[in-house]
C-alpha cells in the first residue's frame, strides 16, 4: 500500500520539504493543479523530477486543465516515466462545484486524453467529502459509468468526534464494513483514500444523544468533551494505516503537511509554530522502520 501526504495546495513545495517527505517514507505527494495555465504549472511538475522526491499525484479541478496538465507531465523527461497519479475532482459538489454528469464526464475525458498523449500513470476518480448515506448513493450511481482500470477515491474522516477511533459512519456496524462497502462499490477497481487516516488535536464535544448511541454500541458512555494528544494521533494513524493495508486499500494520503494558519490541528509534520510533531513518524512505523 502506498502512503502519501496532502501538500503544496497549488504552491511550490521545494526540494527541502520533498527531501523531508522522502526521509519520513512518504511515497506520494498530492498536489493541486492551478485553475489556469501559467508558468507555475510547469514548475509544479518539474519539482518532482528529483531523484529523492516522492511520486506526485496531481489533482485537477477544471475541465480546461486536463490537457495542459497531461502535456506538461509528458514534456518532463523524468516525471513522464516515473510512476505518477493524476486525479480529477475533489469533494464535489461542495468544493469542486460540479454536477454528477460533469463528475463522470471529467474523469472519462481525463482517461481518454491520457490515452491519446501516451500517459501511462494512474488515473484517480476524485473522492467525495465523506461516506454518509447521500454520498454512498452518489458513488453507486457514478462508478458504473467510469473506466474499469482507474482508481476510485474515498475520503474518510471520523464520524462526530475522534476519541473512539472505531466508531463507524451511520449505516455500518464497524469500520471494516465501511472498507468492504468501498471495495464492493468500486466493482473490482483499486481503491484509495486520498484524505484518510487523518486526525486533528482540537477540542471536540459529543452531544447527549450521540453518547447514548455510543453506549448501546460499546456498553459504556464516552466523555462529552475530548481532545486527542499528538501521541494519540500517532497511534491512531498507525492503526488506521495497518487496517487499510490489511483490508486491501491501495493508497492512503494523510491530511495534511502542517497545521497552517487556519489552526485546524491536522498538521502531520509541524504545528502552527513550526514545531515537529510525533505523528510525523507514523508512516515509518507503519512500514516497520525506526522513528527519526
Amino acid at each position: 500500500m502506498f502512503v502519501g501526504l496532502n501538500q503544496g495546495f497549488g504552491e511550490l513545495i521545494g526540494a527541502e520539504r520533498l527531501q523531508r517527505d522522502n526521509d519520513y517514507a512518504v511515497d506520494i505527494v498530492r498536489q493541486d493543479i492551478p485553475h489556469e495555465v501559467s508558468p507555475k504549472l510547469e514548475a509544479l511538475v518539474d519539482e518532482f523530477a528529483g531523484s529523492r522526491s516522492p511520486r506526485p499525484m496531481f489533482l485537477i479541478h477544471d475541465f480546461h486543465m486536463i490537457v495542459p496538465t497531461l502535456l506538461t507531465i509528458m514534456a518532463n523527461a523524468v516525471v513522464s516515466v516515473r510512476p505518477t497519479f493524476v486525479q480529477m475532482w475533489n469533494e464535489p459538489p461542495s468544493l469542486d462545484r460540479i454536477t454528477e454528469a460533469q463528475y463522470v464526464e471529467g474523469i472519462n475525458l481525463l482517461y481518454q486524453h491520457a490515452k491519446e498523449v501516451g500517459y501511462r500513470g494512474a488515473i484517480v476518480a476524485g473522492g467525495l467529502g465523506n461516506i454518509d448515506r447521500d454520498n454512498r448513493a452518489y458513488y453507486e450511481r457514478v462508478i458504473p459509468q467510469l473506466p474499469r482500470d482507474i482508481i476510485i477515491d474515498f475520503h474518510r474522516y471520523s464520524y462526530k468526534t475522534q476519541l473512539d477511533r472505531l466508531r463507524p459512519w451511520p449505516g455500518f456496524k464497524q469500520r471494516v464494513d465501511e472498507i468492504n462497502w468501498m471495495l464492493s462499490v468500486a466493482g473490482g477497481r483499486y481503491i484509495a483514500l486520498t484524505e484518510g487516516a487523518s486526525y486533528h488535536n482540537q477540542p471536540e464535544t459529543l452531544g447527549p444523544w450521540d453518547r447514548v448511541l455510543d453506549y448501546y454500541r460499546t456498553g459504556k458512555f464516552p466523555p462529552a468533551d475530548s481532545q486527542l494528544t499528538n501521541e494519540q494521533i500517532l497511534d491512531y494513524t498507525v492503526a488506521d494505516l495497518n487496517l487499510y493495508r490489511a483490508m486491501g486499500v491501495s493508497l492512503v494520503v494523510l491530511y495534511q503537511e502542517n497545521d497552517g494558519s487556519e489552526g485546524l490541528g491536522y498538521g502531520y509534520f509541524t504545528d502552527g509554530k513550526g514545531n515537529l510533531k510525533p505523528q510525523r513518524n507514523a508512516i515509518r512505523i507503519h512500514k516497520g522502520m525506526s522513528p527519526l
